[in-house]
């Protein structure tokens, strides 16, 4: 399984569908182009659905997946994330307005874009992407966690919940590996603030452990990461 999910490397390029609301008037967040495995997706309600490749997303949502599997989303903003083996991950807010009057360039559709996300990490780890919304307006995307909320400077990169024990012995230095969040970057950047307040920031090939009073900087990346490998979002179809 590690070998189909790390041998994702063409570049998605088929162009992203429109997609209306559907008839419960949910707002569409984006579609499943991967799902290997087992994988459901569960609603405010708690009615859960199976999660087959090409189904569509809703803001609200949580995405849960079983051992060995893995979910790939494309949102409507062009984000991207990836949830790994054994892990949920809640849309808890999602909404995107694309920019109007034609044909932009990147810089210009960028900052006409509107819209907000708010993912939730409940378990397990996911890679993520940012798409339009991260790029027009940082305060406007963010990502909950046990330990600490993070906001993003335009970036790729990875998240991992450690209160089941996934994350292991992080080395010296490290603080309570089974009450702590390790976050890796590998492009842009993001910043970390915990439930005390304190923040840290976390620039690319760099990796942190944080817990709900501290923050920890490891010294690469933690064997979790190799055991629950996280390809790039951008090139798993």
């Amino acid at each position: 399984m590690k070998k189909i999910i790390l041998g994702c490397v063409l570049a998605m390029s088929a162009v992203f569908p429109a997609l209306a609301q559907n008839a419960a008037s949910q707002q569409v967040a984006g579609e499943a182009v991967v799902v290997i495995g087992r994988a459901f997706a569960a609603d405010v309600a708690g009615q859960q659905r199976v999660l087959r490749r090409g189904d569509t997303l809703f803001a609200g949502e949580t995405i849960s997946t079983s051992r060995h599997s893995y979910v790939n989303v494309v949102y409507t903003d062009k984000g991207r994330t990836l949830v790994g083996p054994d892990s949920s991950l809640q849309i808890l807010e999602y909404s995107y307005t694309p920019p109007s009057g034609g044909p932009r360039d990147k810089a210009n559709a960028a900052s006409s874009a509107g819209g907000r996300t708010v993912f939730s990490l409940l378990k397990g780890g996911f890679r993520a992407v940012t798409g339009l919304i991260g790029k027009s307006r940082r305060a406007d995307y963010s990502i909950r966690t046990s330990v600490a909320t993070i906001g993003i400077r335009g970036t790729d990169a990875v998240y991992v919940d450690c209160r089941d024990g996934r994350c292991g012995d992080m080395g010296p230095g490290s603080e309570d590996e089974n009450n702590s969040v390790v976050i890796g970057v590998y492009e842009g950047g993001v910043t970390a603030t915990n439930a005390a307040g304190e923040t840290a920031d976390v620039d690319p090939g760099q990796f942190l452990q944080a817990t709900r009073d501290s923050f920890a900087r490891l010294a690469g990346m933690p064997s979790v990461l190799l055991t629950m490998p996280l390809a790039d979002p951008k090139t798993c179809e």
